[in-house]
């Protein structure tokens, strides 16, 4: 969404007194997410089939 925010901004010639800072991520730290999002989703599923 930032992007197009900056993109209109330049588009029109209002240049932007504060950026929008994003979180920047390595490959690293998506692979450490979706091993976290697997864990939760093998817990919930566990948690489910006891039931």
């Amino acid at each position: 969404m930032a992007s197009y925010n900056a993109q209109t901004h330049l588009l029109l010639g209002k240049y932007l007194d504060k950026f929008d800072v994003t979180e920047k991520t390595t490959v690293e730290m998506n692979d450490q997410s979706r091993a976290q999002n697997k864990k939760k989703k093998d817990d919930h599923d566990a948690s489910s089939s006891e039931e």
